[in-house]
């Protein structure tokens, strides 16, 4: 399954110069000034607290608000699709267009935010104030296509409580991927012959047909764009109304 890791050619690697600038840089003014005296170190501090703050308020809240903007976009085209799907079905292949182009954009724009797993996109028991948002949004290389189609079968996808019971290969813009862009057939799917929906005839012919296949895929794309939307603003939320002040004032006891 293709991942669409590659960036656009116009993508902000400015973004990343500046965040490995200041790996660097913080070390090796920290070295330099490590001769104890006061105005150095209270110099220093305010330049880290500057740079710090700069580069939350000017690159990483940015790309986290381009993405939520993307995301927004996609859950609107995937719910349209999948009204169309349980409707008429009329229009629903341009409306499927339209929610691959989507994915795409908010793919293309979550490549950036990629590069930020700090604080709450990170993970919880390895980044200061991680809160894995991160995986929430895109899991990769935790991705499942069998997982996906036995939330096809099951149906699970309805429950209200399913994305916080469900593993995060379940969902998110892999799973997301695996939804819009493969023509389900009630012949053949992604699991191993001894997989449960598979043994028990579940994904059969005689068990569903393919329209039905398409229906729940549709339905279950929906859920998932609109959970990757709500993840999204959830994400620069935390940023912008808590982490961002901890991340400006880094190093202060």
């Amino acid at each position: 399954m293709k991942s669409y890791r590659k960036q656009k050619k116009s993508s902000n690697k400015s973004s990343l110069i500046v965040i490995l600038s200041l790996l660097v840089l913080i070390p090796m003014v920290a070295f330099f000034c490590d001769n104890g005296a006061s105005k150095e170190t209270s110099d220093f501090d305010a330049t880290r607290q500057t740079l710090l703050k700069s580069v939350s308020a000017n690159s990483i809240i940015p790309i986290y608000t381009l993405f939520e903007t993307a995301a927004k976009a996609l859950d609107r085209a995937v719910n349209a699709y999948n009204t169309d799907v349980q409707g008429t079905g009329t229009d629903k292949a341009t409306l499927l267009v339209t929610a691959k182009e989507a994915w795409r954009k908010a793919m293309y724009a979550w490549q950036e935010a990629e590069l930020t797993q700090v604080g709450p996109a990170g993970s919880s028991s390895k980044r200061t104030g991680g809160k894995d948002i991160r995986d929430e949004i895109y899991s990769w290389p935790t991705s499942s296509t069998c997982k996906v189609d036995t939330e096809i079968v099951t149906k699970e996808y309805d429950n209200t409580n399913f994305f916080t019971t469900r593993l995060v290969n379940a969902y998110g813009l892999d799973a997301l991927e695996y939804l819009l862009f493969t023509t389900f057939s009630n012949s053949t799917n992604t699991c191993i012959s001894q997989a449960t929906i598979n043994t028990s005839g579940s994904w059969s012919p005689a068990a569903i047909s393919n329209s039905e296949l398409e229906k729940r895929a549709a339905a279950y794309a929906a859920k998932v764009a609109s959970n990757i939307s709500s993840q999204a603003t959830a994400l620069k939320n935390e940023w912008q109304n808590g982490f961002q002040s901890d991340f400006g004032n880094a190093g202060k006891s």
